[in-house]
Formats: structure tokens, sequence, C-alpha cells
């Protein structure tokens, strides 16, 4: 069965591919199935003909099947020569491991969500209300991408010869996760959240104290707005062309190199790591969340939320739970806080003494769906004062219909054109908001038990989202987009003694960013930059430490920040970001190099022709991203210096360029 995509316009099919759900296994072995079947009833009407074929091909899916899970394009992986005893070992790979968490609720079939309004000149005038239309190019300073991957190689290089911090002078290191969570909190209200229809009365206090006591990146951005990819390319620090992950389903050690992760790099600078929860996408996605990372075992909370998704009524995914319920079965979140609790008191004297060192991450799953909850957090959010914006269109994706309780019609035509009632997407954004103040006091109680036990004093607190989320807007409901409000995320990072009064920048920083940003933190020194080709190297990053942000919160930490996604095997979109301008662009894959899985891209793609669909938004007029300025001549400028500086960048992370532009 496939799904329908959907330009917004007009209606018109887009693409078809296979919803993740229905994807337990590679389409070739559907396929092969399929072929059985139908072998049995040739046999009775005696077409021997068929049989033969069968026969013929089936060992094909087979061994095509096989070599796929089980070598996984085994010919471009690219192992450093000098990897430990710990090497990754592809034999203990299991399809086994793959859960249905795997798909990530199936949400990306509303990867093409532009909402294209198409408006007089006369009618965007009055709207943006330009007199000198000089003032458009303000922002465009297009020298090329050279500084865009030199600055790595300038910073690493302003700090060659510093020493590492001893033992005793390192500090630790408590990382905070949050999943699907975009920045809707007091702390960020004003013009780097822009929600006019949503203006919501947020209640994140601890989110907010930490943000005050910080470094408060407001203009974060994330390089792929899906769990599996961007945890894996903040954690690993390259970008996913490099790490070659597009979805929930392939692990980067296999498909990327053996690239030594940020929890790895401080196991093997001596510290004690642990992780709790979601910090890595789980199963198959990062081989359960990747024991080589970590020194202790991993911590995995039982999934108790789904007790009280099956209680709710109608199949509604949004739950209020009472206390009572939860002193008898906690939420998954509370398990993990409970768990770094205790091990904050076992390891504290021996961290205060000076034997020992730690870095524990904790990943919070809310908000994402399903949205469960204790009920006090509804109760901060009345549907009653919910008055605020419905969008006129609200696409349903898999895991927004399962939530609502729509019924199961993909065979319709029309099933993808449904929008979701009124009424559901009250009570949807009510329990995201109380999801996010659940997390929020989550976050205090951590935060407070690492007071309680004496170590806040030596401990860099790290808070960030793994990518942002829609709850509307641009005609769309979910992530995997390349808008705003899907790849703009909370980051904070608090340091004692060097960010207690607060320090905040509206400078654009990057999800890469984070990796060398902890470890000069923790006092571990520099983390080498990446060349432009990175995959046998280890230990390196894409990008750059932000800590000098905090002597100097106005510099300009990058010009531009750029994010990516795929769709179906047979698209990529890209997109860059500047102080004032978004511009993506849509590209098809070359036919005889698309593959069959959803998200999934051979190694040896490019993109082909003109972009296929493209958008340019000026953020200084269109803070929302509702207008499409693509082919308005007084943009014409923009649009080109944005396209060419984007394609240059892609190209410039391969070996020979991915794409292949008329006059580029």
């Amino acid at each position: 069965m496939k799904l329908r995509q959907f330009d917004h316009n007009d209606g018109k099919q887009l693409s078809g591919y296979v919803r993740p759900e229905l994807l337990p296994v590679h389409p070739c072995c559907h396929l092969a199935f399929g072929v059985i079947k139908n072998s049995a009833n040739m046999a009775r009407i005696t077409s021997r003909f068929y049989i033969i074929l069968v026969l013929i091909f089936l060992p094909v899916f087979v061994i095509i099947y096989l070599g796929d899970n089980g070598d996984n394009h085994g010919d471009v992986i690219q192992m450093s020569s000098t990897d430990s005893s710990e090497d990754f070992n592809d034999a203990d790979f299991d399809a086994n491991d793959v859960t249905s968490d795997d798909f990530d609720d199936g949400e990306a079939d509303s990867n093409f969500d532009s909402e294209m309004i198409d408006l007089d000149l006369d009618d965007v005038d009055q709207i943006f209300d330009i007199d000198d239309e000089a003032e458009l190019f303000e922002d465009v300073d297009v020298e090329g991408v050279e500084d865009d991957l030199m600055t790595t190689q300038a910073s690493v290089a302003e700090g060659e010869g510093e020493e590492v911090a001893g033992k005793h002078n390192r500090r630790n290191v408590l990382l905070i996760m949050a999943d699907d969570m975009r920045p809707q909190m007091e702390a960020y209200k004003g013009e780097d959240f822009p929600a006019p229809y949503m203006n919501i009365k947020m209640h994140t206090p601890n989110i907010d104290r930490l943000a005050g006591e910080s470094l408060f990146l407001k203009r974060a951005f994330v390089q792929y707005s899906l769990c599996g990819p961007s945890r894996t390319s903040m954690l690993t620090s390259r970008r996913p062309d490099t790490t070659r992950i597009y979805g929930n389903n392939n692990y980067w050690r296999v498909t990327g190199g053996n690239f030594t992760t940020l929890p790895q790099y401080f196991k093997e600078s001596g510290y004690v790591t642990k992780g709790y929860g979601k910090v890595f996408h789980k199963g198959r996605s990062s081989k359960n969340n990747d024991a080589i990372s970590w020194s202790e075992k991993y911590y995995m909370p039982p999934y108790t939320d789904s007790h009280y998704i099956e209680k709710a009524k109608s199949g509604a995914g949004w739950t209020a739970v009472t206390l009572k319920e939860r002193q008898r079965v906690p939420l998954s979140d509370e398990y993990s806080v409970k768990e770094i609790g205790k091990d904050l008191d076992d390891i504290a004297d021996d961290v205060k003494s000076g034997k020992k060192n730690f870095f524990f991450a904790i990943g919070f799953k809310k908000p994402h769906l399903s949205l469960v909850c204790p009920e006090e957090f509804f109760h901060l959010y009345p549907l009653e004062e919910d008055d605020q914006y419905l969008p006129d269109r609200q696409w349903q994706t898999p895991a927004v219909k399962s939530t609502v309780g729509m019924g199961d019609d993909e065979g319709s035509k029309a099933a993808h054109l449904r929008v979701i009632p009124e009424d559901a997407v009250r009570h949807l954004r009510r329990a995201y908001f109380a999801c996010i103040s659940f997390v929020d006091s989550m976050i205090g109680k951590v935060v407070k038990k690492l007071d309680k036990v004496g170590l806040a004093e030596n401990t860099v607190v790290v808070f960030v989202a793994d990518h942002g989320y829609h709850l509307g807007e641009n005609n769309h409901w979910g992530k995997v987009t390349n808008y705003e409000r899907a790849t703009h995320v909370p980051m904070m990072i608090r340091i004692p003694g060097r960010t207690d009064g607060g320090v905040t920048t509206r400078s654009l920083v990057e999800g890469v960013d984070l990796y060398p940003t902890i470890v000069e933190a923790a006092g571990l020194g520099k983390v080498p930059s990446c060349p432009n080709q990175s995959s046998k190297i280890q230990v390196c990053t894409d990008g750059k430490s932000m800590l000098s942000l905090i002597e100097n919160p106005e510099k300009k930490h990058r010009k531009v920040v750029y994010s990516q996604i795929a769709s179906g095997g047979q698209f990529m979109s890209y997109t860059i970001r500047t102080d004032r301008y978004r511009y993506i662009d849509w590209a098809e894959v070359k036919k005889k190099q698309r593959s069959d899985g959803l998200w999934d891209l051979r190694m040896d793609w490019e993109l082909t022709g003109d972009p296929w669909w493209t958008a340019l938004y000026d953020r200084k007029v269109d803070p929302e991203e509702r207008f499409n300025m693509t082919g308005d001549p007084r943009y014409r400028h923009v649009e080109t210096k944005l396209r060419d500086r984007l394609h240059q960048f892609v190209d410039r992370l391969y070996d020979h360029p991915k794409y292949f532009v008329k006059g580029h």
C-alpha cells in the first residue's frame, strides 16, 4: 500500500512510498513473499512458465535481502585501521533488534508541506511593506563557502598548544536531552520564537532558571529534524551526509564510519559514562544504545506510558495520569530520574575526592507522542483558554492519525487530504504543552539532585532537544521538515564559574557545535576539525566550540547554518538559514540510484537536474515562513546567492559533486 503526498496548493500527487510501519522487513522480502503467494495459484492452472520465473528470481531477491541486511553496504564501510579492541563487529548485529520505535511513529509522510500561497505582488507589498529594495541584500554577504568550512579549522588553530586539564581540574558533565521539543518556553518568548497565534503562557520555571545561569543559545539549529539522524549528528559531531544516516533504521558505524561519539570520547578520557532513557535513538539505529560509548550498563526504563495509552478512551494519544496511578505505575521518564539520582548518590564521594569524573546523559521521551504526563500539568493549560489560531489545513500523518483515533483508510485516495479535527487540535496542543512542563519538572529534579549531593559546582550541565515540532504551522503537524519550527531547538550550557550570571546570544549555532563545546568546557582540550571527507577519521568535528560566545555574545559564530531531510530514497532537501533568510530546495535523486526503503539512500546517490522545488523566506517580515518569495524579481539576487552557496557547501562534503545543476 502506498502513501500519497500532495502539494498543498492543488492536490497534485507528488510521490508515493511505503509507510515505515508496513516495512518490518526489507521491501525485497515483501516482493518475494508476493511471488511465492502468486506462484501457488499459478500452479493450479499449470502455468509452469511463471513457476520457472519464480524459481529463477526468488534466490535473487533472497540474496539481495540478505546482502542488504547482513552486509549493509559493506563496500563503503570505512573503519579506521587504528580502531581499538572495542571495534564494532557487524556479525553482532541482529535484525531482531528492530523495534516499532525504530520507525519513530512513522512521522515522515508530509515532507512536501510548503504552503505555497499564490499572491499578487501588490498583496505581498502590503504585507512586506518594502520601501528600499537595497535592504533586501543586507544579510547576503556571499564570499563563497570557504568561510563555512574553514572557521572550524580556525577555531581549533586558536587553541593549539593548549594543555588538557589535569584529572583533578576536569569538570563533570550532565547532558539532558528532550524529544520533539520546540523552544516554546518563557525564556524564548519574543523574536527568537515568534508565535503570534499561539501566545500561550508556558510554565517552564526550571528550564528558564537554567537558561539564566547558562550560555543561552537562542538560535540553535539541528542538522536533521528526525530523532535518529539528529541525535547521531550531534553525538558524533558529523553532518548527516557524513554519518549517512537519513532515518531511524541504520547504524552509523556501518553506513558512515567508526566515529568516536561524545560519551565515548569521555570514556576514553577516563570518565565514568552512563546513559539513561533516550539519548541515542534506541534499537537498530544505535545497535541498542551503542554499548561502545558507555563504561557502565545503559539504563533503559520500562515503557510504562503505553499502559496509560491502552486505558485511554477512543485510542486518544493524550492521557492525564493521576498521582495514585503513578504511585502504582510510574511514567518512563520518572524511572530515569530515579535511576540517575541513585547513581549520583553512589558516585558523589569519589568525585569530590578526585578519584572519579563522570559523564551522565539522560534523555526524556517527552514531549514525543504519545502525550502522556501527570494530570497536574494539564491543569496548567485549561482548554477554555485556548482560543488561539487554528490553521486552515493540518494534514494528518500516520502518527497523529492513530493518536486522535482516526480510522485506518490509506486505501482511500483522499485519506491524506483529511485534516485533524479542531477539537483534537486543541487537545493535542494542550497535551504537548503539558508534556513540556512535565519534562521541565524532571529537569528540575535532576539539577536539584546534582546540587544536593554537592556536585553542581564542578559539573557542566547541558540541555538540548533533538529537533523541533510543528503544531499546525506551515500546514503541518509533526517534524521532518526544513522549516524553522522543525529545525530550531532549545540549547543551553551551564559552566560553573563562567556562566553564573547567564550569557545570552543570538548568534547562529548548530547541533554539530555541541560536541567540541562540551569537550572543551570539561577541560579536555580541543577536538580536531574534520576535513571535507572524514569517514575514515574516528575523532574530529564538523562543528566548532561555542565557548568564545561567553566573552563575546555578539560575535557571529556562524554566518549560516544548514539542515537537510531525505524522502523515500527519491528526494533530498537542503536548507540554508542566515540571520534574515531561509532558502530551501528539493532535488531528485537519479533514478538508477534510488533506494527502496523509506529514508534510505544509496551511498552513490547524486542529485540530478535543477531543484525540483524551491522556497525563499524573508524572516525579517515573514518570521513564520508563510510566503514563498522565489520568483519574485526583487529577491532574485538573494535567491541566486543563497542557492549557489548551499550547493557549493554540499558539494564540498564529497569527492565529487552531488548537485548537477545547469550553470553550476
